[in-house]
């Protein structure tokens, strides 16, 4: 039975006045399956000491203006005009189990895209490397059938285009493997970032009329190298993409 009631206990339950809540049985403003629950709790402070506390309990409540709360109550035996009595203490957490319930069905929701991601890019990375196959074959039959038909300039571009298949095949299975970990860190490992750059450089189509330099001390980093590799290969297409058409400078460093 209700004693006593502050402004903030009537704001909660959405009382005009205390006489709506004193005197009358705190079980009428909660669901009935909690009566259980709430008998078990007054058996237990009544045995309790005083001030002392027992575990917080979560339970919804239909206020006077017919609003449904999620509140939070502590509880505790005290003194109150001579009487031992129980002292509860609600917190309105209705905002907070809203957000909750929220932020459980986003990490439902991207669960689900995550799995849709790792299976997208197992297709994506076969339906890419039938044709990257083909490319390398042809380009591997050219080289020896025709080898005597070629200059260097054509021996050489057919030699970056074997490269670029290679690389490019290397790429997808990194991309996939990288799709499919927890990225917890156990891909990244040490790299000597130069090396990598030239690597890229070696795979793109520079115009004669863009001198590219490439410093010498570059830094041994700690990353993923697909990570890296693209990277470094976004960077420089940019600045080949933007450079001069007739006297582009690139300068690596």
């Amino acid at each position: 039975v209700v004693l006593f009631l502050n402004p903030a206990g009537l704001e909660l339950y959405g009382a005009d006045h205390a006489d709506q809540m004193i005197g009358k049985d705190l079980f009428s403003f909660s669901t009935g399956e909690l009566k259980p629950v709430f008998e078990e709790r007054l058996i237990k402070l009544k045995k309790l000491p005083l001030g002392s506390k027992i575990p917080p309990i979560e339970f919804d409540i239909l206020t006077f203006k017919g609003d449904k709360k999620t509140i939070e109550t502590a509880s505790t035996p005290v003194i109150y005009n001579g009487e031992r009595v129980i002292q509860t203490v609600a917190r309105d957490i209705t905002e907070k189990k809203k957000e909750e319930a929220k932020r459980e069905r986003l990490v439902k929701e991207l669960k689900i895209a995550n799995d849709e991601l790792s299976e997208f890019a197992h297709v994506v990375s076969h339906d890419l490397k039938a044709p990257l196959r083909a490319i390398g074959s042809i380009s591997e039959w050219i080289v020896e059938d025709y080898t005597d038909k070629l200059d260097e300039d054509g021996k050489s571009y057919l030699g970056q285009l074997v490269n670029n298949v290679y690389r490019m095949d290397q790429l997808i299975d990194g991309i996939l493997t990288y799709s499919i970990a927890d990225h917890s860190g156990e891909f990244e490992e040490e790299i000597d970032s130069l090396s990598y750059v030239r690597k890229v450089v070696s795979t793109l189509t520079i115009s004669k009329h863009v001198d590219l330099i490439i410093g010498e001390e570059f830094p041994s980093i700690v990353f993923n190298k697909v990570q890296f590799q693209q990277v470094v290969q976004n960077l420089l297409s940019n600045a080949l993409k933007f450079a001069h058409p007739k006297k582009g400078v690139i300068d690596i460093q």
